[in-house]
């Protein structure tokens, strides 16, 4: 499977999945639910963090440093993001937290 392919796939499944979780999540007892956000974070952040770091290389290919170098810098920001959403439970760290 080629990156194009996995990347087109493995981000609209796990952008559903983060829907799916914000429709029914409120029905989940408070420990499942942060069970399952701290799971869904230890697969979405490291996909979106992939996919800039593979558009910051496609950058630098091309000569556009610049560019490149901006892409990292988000990817390094989804990156602890996604540490800090495994870190706590929650699928969005910054959040306040739920009652």
């Amino acid at each position: 499977m080629t990156p194009d392919v996995f990347i087109t796939v493995t981000i609209p499944v796990a952008v559903a999945a983060v829907l799916g979780l914000v429709l029914f999540g409120g029905r989940l007892r408070p420990e499942t639910r942060r069970l399952v956000e701290r799971a869904m974070a230890g697969v979405f952040y490291p996909l979106i963090t992939v996919f800039w770091l593979w558009r910051a290389y496609d950058f630098a290919i091309e000569g556009r440093e610049f560019s490149a170098a901006m892409m990292v810098v988000v990817a390094a920001v989804f990156g602890w993001m996604g540490v800090k959403a495994v870190r706590t439970g929650r699928l969005a760290p910054m959040a306040s937290p739920t009652p």
